[in-house]
Order: C-alpha cells, then sequence, then structure tokens
C-alpha cells in the first residue's frame, strides 16, 4: 500500500507558520510592528504594479471556434450529468463558459452501462479550469472554459494590437 498525506502535510505546515508567525508578532513592539507592516504594504503595491504592467502587455482575442467548441462539449455535459445522475448547468458569455455538476456521488466506470468516464475525460482535458467543491453531502464539479487566445506583447508591442 501507498499512502501520502499531502493534503494533511500541507495543513500541518500552514498551522506551524501561523503559530510562529503569531509568536514573531506577539513579540515585536508597536514600532516593529508599523514597520513591518508598511513593508507589506510596499511589497503589495509592487506586486499590484508588475500585474498592471503584465496585463497592459497581454492582449486576448476572441476565438470563435473555442466558442463554437463549447456548444459541442455543452452536449457532452449533458449526456455526463445524465450517465452519473447530477445536476447540470451551463452558461457562456462572450469570453467564457461554464459548467457545473452537482451531485452527492459521482461513479465512473460503473459496469453494466455507460461509464461516463470518455465524456469525462474530454471535459477535463479541454477545460481551462476545474474546481472540485465539497459542500455538505453535494459534490460539485466546476468546469471553466475561456473564449480567447492570449498573446503577450512585451514592450513597445502593446500598440500592434491597439
Amino acid at each position: 500500500m501507498i499512502k501520502k498525506n499531502y493534503y494533511t502535510e500541507s495543513l500541518k505546515q500552514l498551522e506551524e507558520m501561523d503559530n510562529e508567525l503569531r509568536k514573531i508578532q506577539e513579540s515585536m513592539t508597536e514600532e516593529e510592528k508599523l514597520t513591518e507592516k508598511e513593508k507589506a504594504q510596499r511589497g503589495f503595491q509592487r506586486l499590484v504594479e508588475r500585474f498592471e504592467r503584465e496585463e497592459s502587455e497581454t492582449r486576448r482575442i476572441v476565438n470563435q471556434k473555442k466558442k463554437e467548441y463549447f456548444a459541442v462539449l455543452v452536449k457532452t455535459g449533458l449526456a455526463l450529468a445524465k450517465i452519473v445522475e447530477a445536476d447540470f448547468e451551463a452558461e457562456s458569455n462572450e469570453e467564457c463558459g461554464m459548467m457545473s455538476f452537482r451531485t452527492g456521488l459521482m461513479c465512473i466506470g460503473v459496469p453494466g452501462g455507460p461509464s461516463g468516464k470518455d465524456e469525462l475525460v474530454l471535459l477535463m482535458r479541454m477545460a481551462d479550469h476545474i474546481e472540485i467543491i465539497p459542500n455538505g453531502n453535494i459534490l460539485e464539479w466546476i468546469f471553466s472554459f475561456e473564449f480567447y487566445d492570449t498573446f503577450i506583447c512585451g514592450h513597445g508591442a502593446a500598440g500592434f494590437f491597439s
């Protein structure tokens, strides 16, 4: 048997870091706390400026084929929802599409009928982002699809797409 508790270990490390940070903060003077707060604000501001700069150098152009293919994927999603008996919802706008499945249990590959494996693999391969969210006894799978192609223009090239 192989067992590795990545999630449990990650939570433990976060808790240890939080405890250590709390001890450091408790030992600081008010002046040191103020200095650290200002330092953090400057770092955050640099991060915001970097994000804004990178965003200004990025161009997104809607790819009509991706929008059209999403309609095909919605049919695949409906087929999967029927196979696994999940509630299904799909919506889209000009830039992206989203599908969600809500069910208490999702069994893939059950013998004696359609397995849903091919449908699930296709959706997972084509999605740009996937979230799996437990909420009580309900498990929600959210598949997000972007309808645009992204181009990084770099310095001075941003005007090319303007």
